[in-house]
């Protein structure tokens, strides 16, 4: 289990026990979708495809299509 998922965990387990289930499960809820949003921008890039960076063959979804230009 990730650190951010234990910290999850013991953060709504923590707001159970001290104020509320409600207000523990909307906290937890909040905190893993903040957590996942993380995850997700730091594991995608973002590139620039033109007819100059292709370089991966026939199947390469730039194949057969118009590029505008000034883009």
């Amino acid at each position: 289990m990730a650190r951010s998922d234990t910290a999850v965990f013991l953060t709504t387990f923590c707001l159970t026990v001290v104020i509320d289930l409600t207000v523990a499960v909307e906290a937890g809820m909040v905190l893993a979708a903040m957590l996942f949003i993380k995850q997700v921008s730091d594991t995608t890039q973002i590139t620039a495809v033109d007819e100059s960076t292709e370089t991966e063959g026939s199947h390469h979804s730039l194949i057969g299509k118009e590029i505008p230009s000034g883009s």
